[in-house]
């Protein structure tokens, strides 16, 4: 199992990589506050398969997607947030 250190703005930045690579590629990430590690994030079975072993993982069939198609379905129309960039 590799450890990579992240400093905590880099982590915030690439979370979704961060969080892919140990769940994924079962690494571990320690983060790091000025220089000091405070926080690791380790995967939680490193021998699995990631999420799809994880407990309560949905089937397709499942009711929350029919749940989900009702909320998106009477939505109506949606307008996307402008940038303020």
């Amino acid at each position: 199992m590799s450890e990579r250190r992240l400093n905590l703005a880099e982590a915030k930045k690439y979370f979704s990589e961060v969080i892919g690579g140990v769940v994924h590629a079962g690494k571990t990430v320690v983060i790091m506050k000025r220089g000091r590690p405070v926080a690791k994030i380790i995967p939680i079975n490193p021998s699995g398969n990631g999420l799809v072993d994880s407990k309560g993982w949905l089937d397709s069939g499942d009711a929350f997607f029919d749940s989900i198609e009702k909320i998106v379905n009477d939505r109506g129309s949606h307008f996307p947030r402008i940038s303020k960039s």
